[in-house]
């Protein structure tokens, strides 16, 4: 956890690998000194959920995808090792499994373990009845199946048809249940429970830095004119986070993090980059004159390792790529 939560990778994807070699390192340790494996990972997983990453943009999208993935290639194989044939003779019991399970085991256990929380009978009834059974279970029989120990009834198939009843029944009835026990909120996200807001609100996020000739240096938060509906949410000084105040004062060097609002109604524009060759016009203008001869508007200069939002003042240079808005009417 210290490390992806205070370690930067330089290289984009390299959080996910890492974080992937942490799962089997769990594994492999856990299983070494003779523990459960899998318990290692879920543990893992809860620590790792409710951490606050640097990277969750990459790592939750990554996640998911990989989920998908071995779920569906788990359920085939796992449907390899089914034979049809067999399974009419454990039909029965393993129905009245599922019955015991659904109506009087689970929700026995969420009532009892849910007693300390003080949860609504609503909230308990949802979490009793969304407990689905899935391709782990039948991971876990053949398991079981595979130990040395005598069993007597054909556990596999047991657990196969429970599994499969539990999708059906239990996953085709939950949006319905949910719904009835006005349990759904229209407006959540699940990323919430992972701690990722970034992309919950409609915010934009501005980078700057103060310099020593900016309007803002030497001047306190609370006394600086920012753009309607935005606020200074983080400031860099010296490599140090520091959560800006109305009586913090910006100093020359520091990096400021704007918070505003996003637009939400679709914008029609269209951008073109251009580079300032030997052969262009633009080469030496400076940007008040650039408009004679671009039909647009240049809203970026991109100059090296350098972007500059471009004022009046700004000359082109050689090799400069320039982003035009052309969609310009007046």
């Amino acid at each position: 956890k210290y490390i992806m939560t205070n370690i930067h990778f330089d290289t984009s994807g390299i959080e996910t690998i890492f974080s992937t070699a942490l799962v089997f390192a769990s594994y492999a340790a856990c299983t070494l000194l003779n523990g459960n494996g899998f318990l290692s990972v879920y543990i893992l997983g809860i620590i790792l959920g409710n951490a606050h990453l640097k990277e969750n943009d990459i790592l939750y999208p990554f996640f998911d995808g990989i989920t998908t993935i071995l779920q569906a290639v788990l359920f085939f194989l796992l449907g390899l090792l089914a034979f049809p044939s067999q399974m009419s003779d454990v039909l029965p019991i393993s129905v009245l499994i599922m019955l015991f399970i659904t109506f009087i085991a689970r929700p026995f256990a969420v009532f009892l373990l849910s007693l300390p929380f003080k949860s609504s009978f609503r909230q308990n009834l949802l979490v009793s009845f969304a407990g689905l059974r899935g391709a782990a279970s039948i991971a876990f029989a053949i398991q079981a199946v595979l130990d040395p120990a005598s069993i007597s009834y054909d556990i596999f198939h047991i657990v196969f048809i429970v599994v499969l009843l539990s999708i059906a029944i239990q996953g085709t009835l939950l949006p319905y249940v949910s719904q009835h026990l006005d349990m759904i909120d229209a407006h959540g996200n699940i990323l919430k429970t992972f701690t990722d807001y970034v992309d919950e609100k409609p915010v934009n996020y501005i980078q700057f830095m103060v310099s020593k000739d900016h309007e803002y240096c030497n001047q306190m938060i609370k006394d600086i004119t920012l753009p309607p509906s935005s606020l200074i949410v983080n400031l860099t000084r010296d490599g140090k986070a520091i959560i800006p105040r109305g009586n913090t004062k910006l100093q020359n060097g520091d990096i400021a993090m704007l918070c505003t609002l996003s637009n939400n109604k679709e914008v029609d524009f269209e951008l073109t980059e251009k580079v300032i060759d030997e052969q262009s016009r633009l080469v030496g203008e400076r940007m008040a004159d650039v408009g004679k001869h671009t039909a647009g508007l240049v809203v970026l200069i991109h100059r090296g390792d350098e972007y500059i939002i471009p004022d009046g003042n700004v000359t082109l240079k050689l090799g400069d790529h320039i982003l035009i808005n052309h969609n310009i009417t007046g």
